[in-house]
């Protein structure tokens, strides 16, 4: 989220139509972290843990595949968003932390396939409770800047 928050530092003070354009981005973005965790809450946490402790091996292919899916469209966003917020954060955009969490890791010691479900799904809630006040901050009429004394 840090780049998202680099980004939106400097869209808080665009133009009407970058911010709009900016809106829209956010808004699929959203829409993108909902998709996710609505597939996180369909994983059957009921699976023993497979002896390797990867996800991919507990979970429907379908769901992994959507959640890569997923996860490349939100990464795609928010390069869009990058470049809209400026050359500084269209620099950083290369380096984009994924926000969908996917399927694509290994269970800790001691840690559960619900665990890991009931993680993901927090982390990406915490994600999308911010992206959408920033889409409520950006929709708001721009504040004048305040002129040096």
């Amino acid at each position: 989220m840090e780049l998202v928050e680099f980004a939106y530092a400097s869209l808080r003070h665009a133009d009407p139509a970058v911010r709009t354009e900016a809106i829209r981005h956010l808004d699929a973005l959203i829409t993108n972290l909902e998709s996710a965790m609505e597939v996180w809450r369909s994983v059957d946490t009921n699976r023993p843990k497979h002896s390797l402790g990867s996800l991919m091996y507990m979970m429907d292919a379908a769901a992994i595949h959507r959640l890569d899916e997923l996860s490349r469209a939100a990464d795609q966003e928010l390069k869009t968003l990058c470049h809209l917020a400026g050359p500084a954060a269209a620099q950083r955009a290369s380096l984009i932390p994924h926000l969908v969490e996917t399927a694509f890791w290994q269970l800790r010691e001691q840690e559960t396939l619900a665990d890991r479900v009931a993680a993901n799904l927090a982390k990406m809630g915490e994600r999308v409770a911010r992206l959408k006040a920033m889409r409520e901050e950006l929709s708001a009429p721009a504040a004048p800047e305040r002129m040096a004394a």
